[in-house]
This record gives structure tokens, sequence and C-alpha cells, in this order.
């Protein structure tokens, strides 16, 4: 399509006043954590086991590849090393940690020379054993819609509270909104259409699913009787 019939198509999406953009009625478009060395903060469970790490500070880990349409299956491959507390997103101090989960105090100082003197950690006054981006830990205990940041068409579904995920998956919260009602309209064709015209086009027909394209998607605000039709015939998916 031509630059002005994809204006025009946006317009007519745009144009009814019960439609707002993504951007508007969310909380959050984010894209997941960034730790900085997945090699020291990734698990496998068999690792966990050989090491025998305190579970308190360990979360499964989604990565964009094992999300599929409409509903999550759990198929994740690793835990990750999550040193926050969910609530506040304060950092756990290492004297806490040393106390409380002591095989993750030992197995963090075994690997303290792999994670010490990254520069950025040194100016910013971040501490050795912290992520890179940590996010708002509150944000996974969220009602929340996730996706993959790079996919071949709408992958959207709805995300397990206590789950983290991380760079390769964007995360949607609305607390005004009914997910399960943004979930249907999300995996629509008629978003999947706008999405692609507005998206970065990947090799092998992917495109990227990022703040910046999202946030622009339009999203009619229906009926409370039809949201509820629409909301039950989601569940039933």
């Amino acid at each position: 399509l031509s630059p002005s019939k994809f204006l025009n198509i946006l317009h007519k999406c745009n144009e009814n006043p019960e439609t707002k953009i993504l951007d508007d009625i969310t909380e959050e478009i984010y894209e997941g954590v960034a730790s900085g060395n997945d090699d020291v903060f990734y698990f496998t469970e068999e690792e966990i086991d050989m090491l025998k790490l305190e579970r308190n500070l360990l979360f499964p880990i989604i990565m964009g590849k094992e999300i599929k349409r409409w509903q999550f299956q759990d198929e994740t491959k690793y835990v990750i090393l999550y040193p926050y507390d969910l609530a506040t997103t304060d950092l756990v101090d290492i004297k806490t940690i040393k106390n409380k989960y002591p095989k993750i105090h030992n197995y963090l100082q075994s690997r303290k020379q792999d994670l010490s003197g990254r520069d950025y950690f040194d100016e910013t006054g971040k501490e050795w054993y912290e992520l890179w981006r940590p996010r708002e830990a509150h944000l996974f205990t969220s009602h929340q819609i996730i996706c993959p940041y790079v996919s071949n068409h709408n992958n959207f579904c709805i995300a397990p509270r206590n789950y983290i995920f991380n760079t390769t998956v964007y995360g949607i919260v609305s607390h005004d909104y009914d997910v399960y009602y943004l979930l249907a309209v999300l995996n629509s064709k008629l978003l999947e259409f706008l999405l692609k015209l507005i998206s970065v086009k990947q090799r092998g027909g992917y495109f990227r699913y990022a703040t910046d394209f999202l946030k622009n998607l339009p999203i009619h605000i229906k009926p409370k009787n039809f949201k509820t039709k629409l909301r039950f015939l989601t569940h039933q998916i």
C-alpha cells in the first residue's frame, strides 16, 4: 500500500470517538529484562539441582519463541536468578542473600569475576551482582498480555504471573481495560494487517512487535455487552 492509502485506513480506524490507540489505554508497553550476562543468570532445572540453589530468587523466564497465539504453553527451558523484591523492585542486599540463600550467595561469589568490571555498573553505582536492566519487578506480577519481539503474525497471549521474560518478549499492562478483550482485538486480522504496515519487516517474512509499533495500534472500545461476549469467547479458546 502507498503511504496515502495506509493513512486513509488508519484514519478510518481512528475517526470513531470510541477508538483509542493502545498507548492511551495501557500503563506499560515494555521490553523484558536484560541480564547483562545470561551465562551467569540463566539456569536449567538440572543446574539448579546440581548447585542446590534456593528457589526464592529463581523464576521461570519466557523467551519469544516459546509464546503461542491465545494461550501460553509452558515450554520454558530456563530459570533466571532475579535478586529483586517483586513488590518493590528493591535489590536484595548481598548480606541478606548470604544469610537467607547461602547456596545462591556461594554461586554469585564464584562468578563475581565474570560480573565485575562492567563500566556502566561502576559509573551508576549498581551492585556487581545486579541485572543490566531488571525492569520494574512488580510488572511481572501483573495480569498482562505478552508477545514475541519478532514474529510472522500476531502472537499475543496472557502471561502467567510471577514469570520473568527477557528482551525477546514485550509486555502490555492495562489496569482499566479487560485483558481478554484486548487480547481478542490484538489477535485480530485487522490489527495484524495494520501492524505489518507500520512495523519493520525482517528477513523471512517476520516483523518487529516493539513498543514504537504496538503503542499506535487503534483499539475500538466496544459497548460493554459486546466486550463481555468477546471476553467469554476468548476464554473458550
